[in-house]
């Protein structure tokens, strides 16, 4: 995939975040926010040029983003995508501590994507 069909999915994905935690599905939820968070990081990548790899190399291409834009918050935020994409799995989280995650996890994506000016429909091409 090309960077702006990341792009597309992680605000695709961010448009339907809340609809497993309305509909009582919290599983469902955990997973729809680490394929945000997780193609937003590689929608960054593809647009900086970058391989992207397997799901391991994601921790090391959120830090690079972090050097590179100054911004330390972003291996925090990403890592709470990380502990609910293992919640999918697992289910050790109660629906209040998913919601919790789901803010940290949208401001982590939003962020992300509103460095990838080019893309953003707001910005302009």
């Amino acid at each position: 995939m090309e960077y702006r069909e990341h792009w597309d999915a992680a605000t695709d994905f961010l448009r339907i975040m809340d609809e497993g935690l309305a509909a009582g599905r919290p599983l469902l939820a955990c997973e729809v926010m680490w394929g945000a968070a997780t193609h937003a990081v590689r929608a960054y990548a593809r647009w900086s040029g970058w391989r992207t790899g397997k799901s391991p190399r994601l921790v090391e291409l959120v830090e690079r983003i972090a050097e590179e834009q100054n911004d330390p918050s972003l291996p925090g935020g990403f890592a709470r995508a990380a502990r609910l994409h293992a919640n999918f799995y697992n289910g050790f989280m109660d629906a209040a501590a998913v919601t919790e995650n789901q803010a940290i996890v949208r401001i982590f994506t939003e962020r992300v994507l509103s460095l990838i000016p080019d893309a953003n429909p707001a910005v302009g091409r």
